[in-house]
């Protein structure tokens, strides 16, 4: 649920894919917001809807779902491009998961494809994350994005770590179906372009 105590103001929605709804922005999920808890049936899904895009046809999109955005006013620069942190009031569950299935395509891409999708999940020089998480599973989710290294055993200490574990592991065992570098591409392609969200960005009414 929305925990803010002032009056908000609901900017009107508008249809985004991923490239669009990442061109501009950094997310950040706020500490009262439940851990990242997909389960494995969510995470099989959600691929099975990507491969069922994948072997149409055409450029239809797939609608995945809502999201609801806190514009924290927050901006930062790199380079030319600034981008705004908004908090992820709902939606966090699959924008993770879809963030880590980028991770684990760019961790096989080589070359230019491989720095582009570095830098959309990873701005300048690692200050700012694509997606910030709270507290309980930063430091497993901020190494993922960053190193591209999975957690040890030593690092994972709570149940919230064996979901995101699993999430890590799930995603990548997807990504390894898609053998060549051009399949890996026409996937990303899919996730960033074909996938589509209706955003609800809410602002301070005071």
């Amino acid at each position: 649920s929305f925990k803010r105590n002032h009056t908000m103001d609901i900017i009107e929605p508008k249809y985004k894919t991923l490239k669009l709804l990442f061109a501009d922005r950094v997310f950040r999920i706020p500490n009262y917001q439940r851990f990242y808890n997909w389960e494995k049936q969510h995470r099989k899904d959600l691929f099975g809807d990507i491969r069922r895009l994948d072997r149409l046809q055409s450029e239809a999109h797939h609608f995945m779902s809502t999201i609801i955005c806190f514009d924290t006013k927050i901006r930062t620069y790199i380079g030319d491009t600034q981008y705004g942190t908004y908090e992820i009031i709902d939606g966090q569950q699959r924008i993770t998961t879809l963030i880590l299935l980028l991770k684990a395509i760019e961790k096989r891409l080589t070359g230019s494809d491989k720095s582009d999708l570095q830098k959309d999940l990873v701005k300048s020089d690692g200050a700012l994350l694509l997606l910030q998480t709270n507290s309980a599973n930063e430091s497993i989710f901020s190494n993922y994005l960053v190193s591209g290294s999975g957690p040890d055993e030593t690092q994972i200490t709570t149940a919230a770590d064996v979901t995101l574990a699993n999430g890590i592991t799930e995603c990548e065992g997807f990504v390894a179906e898609f053998k060549e570098e051009e399949a890996l591409m026409r996937i990303l392609r899919l996730i960033k372009n074909r996938l589509g969200f209706v955003v609800y960005d809410t602002i301070d009414g005071n």
